[in-house]
This record gives C-alpha cells, sequence and structure tokens, in this order.
C-alpha cells in the first residue's frame, strides 16, 4: 500500500532548508548538511555549564530548609 506525501511535511522541511540557507548563506544543499553535522558535533556550552553549577549556589543564596 503507497502511503500519500505529507505535503505540510514537505513545505515544512522546504521552510527549514529555506531559513538555513538563508542565516548561512550557504547555497549548496551538501554544504548545509555538512554545517549541520558539523555543528551537531560541537560541545553544547549550555550542557557544560549546568554540570559545573549542579548543586552549587552563589553567594548571598541560601536554602529555605
Amino acid at each position: 500500500m503507497m502511503r500519500e506525501p505529507n505535503i505540510f511535511a514537505s513545505a515544512h522541511r522546504k521552510a527549514l532548508i529555506e531559513a538555513a540557507k538563508r542565516e548561512s548563506g550557504i547555497q549548496s544543499p551538501t554544504e548545509l548538511g555538512i554545517l549541520a553535522v558539523a555543528s551537531l558535533a560541537q560541545p553544547d556550552p549550555v550542557t557544560s555549564f549546568l554540570k559545573r553549577m549542579h548543586a552549587s549556589l552563589g553567594p548571598g543564596q541560601k536554602l529555605d530548609v
């Protein structure tokens, strides 16, 4: 049984690609894919910050226990 193409998903995908091209200045789909993979390979600075700050309070902060 063949599935009908999801027009919304296709339009959404195209809109995301066009937005990525606009923001990055890259027009080649291949180069855009490489940029996406490279972005995923970079460590997330928010994650490392949260790991460093886990269970620590700043000066003047108190726990109401």
